[in-house]
């Protein structure tokens, strides 16, 4: 199919630049709320997940069912597929990618989602004004798809981030910039003396991963500490009132964001702990993570206020980076991006026998065909390394037309979900999160799967402009 041929008599035509959960999100509400003609611009199918990948079977995902229902009720799904009603579940991340897929299928073949094979990093938005009104057209490469009256960017996290410290390993072959798919890193990696960068969950799922398979594993950052432990990750009505009510009332006068949140959620018998361990070694930090587990069995521990604050933080898009710097402060950060109970379980024993350890990062060079860290806690060599160094915002996407943004309130019909929205929302990329602005962009969408509309077009299309 050409771009000339999706010309169309439909009430309105829809991009949506991207293929993953905001995609997804955005496609079934449009589908429910609209008789739009939908059109999908990605190299990957619709439901495509680097987060929750269906055919990777290694890594748990850190959020609990019960957090992540939410926004699988605002989809299409077989009977089965979404998660169950659990804040003390944590499923393994293909589970979700299976239901993310099972609904994109849905959306594909029964209400006319067009899929658009395209190279999103070549891709910009043209604005044309006429008397009539405007339109935008998507330009990838030499292709032109014009006439959209509306374009969602639902690019989400794709791009790794890369310290400067590390760039000049990227590109060799026994050094992976993205810890994901994990199965690419097992078959790369599996049996060798591997570093990895970070110490956050996606760099504790691949040492686990490695370990497994007989690899000698050093995680290393600058703070040598893993995150905290969570059991539960709640989403009670009553603990995010009282978070909204917190949040509205903040004003930065009033001193530090992480401050003023742990002396409320002290008051209200949810502290979080004083102080975190640094730059423990081996049984130091099983004990620590033994610790945080023994502690989540109290019905007012800490995890259950992460999710309500998150949500409530996300009303206050002024404050945004007030609220995201003050989430990377020590005191909240092992705790806000907690890993769940099953990973730290599996982690402890490791720790203790030796075949995962934690250290200060330092320089990586190459040696050899391996590699040396200097880290302050001494020299460290491997034979591979992984960059699990988290993951930068999608760039500005380029327009014509406009000297301005294309996402600022000048072109209202440009409209960034998830990930995209980072400069207005603290925490864009979790489900909740996700779930929690859909609804704000469809307020009129019907909340239950059931009500599909009727006049859902029975054909998919997938086109290729590559």
């Amino acid at each position: 199919m050409t771009p000339t041929s999706f010309a169309s008599a439909c009430a309105s035509r829809v991009a949506v630049l991207g293929s993953g959960a905001a995609a997804v999100g955005v496609c079934a509400r449009l589908a429910r709320s609209s008789n739009a003609e939908i059109h999908v611009f990605d190299r990957y199918p619709l439901g495509s997940s680097l987060a929750f990948d269906n055919t990777d079977l290694h890594g748990t995902c850190n959020t609990s069912d019960g957090s992540n229902l939410g926004y699988f009720q605002g989809l299409p799904s077989q009977p089965g597929q979404a998660p169950r009603s659990d804040d003390g579940h944590f499923s393994p991340r293909h589970h979700l990618g299976a239901a993310l897929h099972a609904s994109a299928n849905s959306l594909r073949s029964l209400l006319g989602v067009r899929l658009v094979d395209v190279d999103l990093s070549a891709t910009r938005l043209t604005l044309s004004e006429s008397s009539t009104g405007s339109t935008w057209s998507v330009q990838a490469g030499t292709w032109t798809f014009p006439g959209y009256d509306q374009v969602y960017l639902c690019r989400g996290l794709s791009r790794p981030l890369i310290p400067s410290l590390y760039s000049e390993l990227v590109g060799r072959p026994t050094v992976a910039s993205s810890p994901y798919p994990l199965r690419r890193i097992r078959t790369l990696f599996a049996g060798r003396r591997v570093v990895i960068i970070g110490t956050n969950l996606s760099a504790v799922e691949t040492a686990l991963m490695l370990a497994a398979t007989g690899s000698q594993v050093v995680m290393a950052s600058r703070s040598a500490t893993v995150p905290s432990v969570r059991t539960h990750l709640s989403d009670r009505d009553d603990l995010l009132t009282l978070a909204q009510h917190a949040v509205a009332s903040y004003h930065p006068q009033q001193g530090g964001f992480a401050a003023y949140l742990s002396r409320h959620s002290s008051q209200w018998g949810y502290g979080f702990p004083d102080a975190s361990p640094v730059g423990q070694q081996g049984d130091a930090v099983a004990d620590d993570l033994q610790a945080s587990l023994d502690s989540c069995a109290t019905p007012s521990h800490w995890s259950h206020l992460v999710a309500p604050w998150c949500r409530a933080m996300n009303t206050r898009p002024e404050l945004t980076e007030v609220f995201r710097r003050d989430l990377e402060h020590p005191r909240l950060r092992r705790y806000i991006n907690a890993i769940n109970a099953p990973t730290a379980r599996a982690l402890i024993p490791h720790l203790r026998e030796g075949s995962i350890r934690i250290v200060h990062s330092g320089p990586v060079q190459p040696q050899g065909s391996g590699y040396l860290m200097h880290s302050p806690d001494g020299e460290i060599s491997a034979e591979a390394v992984v960059l699990a160094c988290g993951w930068d915002w999608p760039e500005q996407l380029p327009t014509i037309g406009r000297s301005s943004d294309a996402t600022s309130t000048l072109a209202p019909a440009v409209i960034a979900v998830g990930a995209e929205a980072h400069p207005h929302l603290a925490v864009p990329n979790a489900l909740f999160s996700l779930e929690d602005h859909l609804r704000r962009l469809f307020p009129t969408a019907v909340e239950q799967t059931p009500a599909w509309p009727a006049q859902a077009r029975a054909y998919s299309t997938y086109c290729s402009a590559a």
